[in-house]
């Protein structure tokens, strides 16, 4: 809220958080990093709120949503419980996704990170890791992949932008 009011936006804030069912959970955070707030105790602090969760399949039904170009998700290891969550909105607008993928955050949730990029290659997405300037495909991380933020693009519908970056 703080975030909205400071830069003066005027789009509507929703209280809830996506995942991959709609249900409540703790959320934990730190009052002096909030960022870093997670629905795992990846922290390791005792500070927590509760919090609904919903999809975004379900958020873009109900409000109608008739386009989505890009979906930035960093949830701190959650995400590939929301993009499961995201099924049809992923297939339907085939929108950018950028992620962040951390190991240790996932291994706190049990997958690898690797599955998210198995999760998105149903769908045609190809991942692209990005740091400072340079941006380049990967099939798989691994434990010497540096980066942690991911490009996902889709074969198709993002052509033109996957061949410029191969032209880079």
């Amino acid at each position: 809220k703080n975030n909205h009011k400071i830069n003066k936006l005027k789009n509507e804030l929703f209280n809830f958080g996506f995942h991959e069912k709609k249900m409540t959970s703790k959320i934990f955070f730190d009052p002096r990093n909030s960022a870093a707030a997670s629905i795992k105790n990846t922290q390791k602090v005792n500070t927590y709120e509760e919090i609904k969760l919903d999809t975004i399949d379900n958020f873009v039904s109900k409000k109608k949503i008739k386009v989505i170009d890009l979906i930035k998700c960093d949830v701190e290891g959650a995400e590939y419980f929301v993009f499961k969550g995201a099924k049809k909105t992923i297939q339907n607008y085939k929108p950018i996704i950028i992620c962040e993928i951390l190991r240790k955050f996932c291994k706190v949730y049990k997958y690898k990170p690797n599955d998210i990029i198995i999760n998105l290659k149903l769908y045609n997405y190809r991942c692209f890791q990005f740091e400072k300037n340079i941006v380049r495909e990967i099939n798989s991380i691994t434990n010497k992949t540096l980066p942690t933020n991911f490009l996902f693009l889709h074969n198709k519908k993002h052509a033109q932008i996957i061949k410029n970056l191969k032209n880079k």
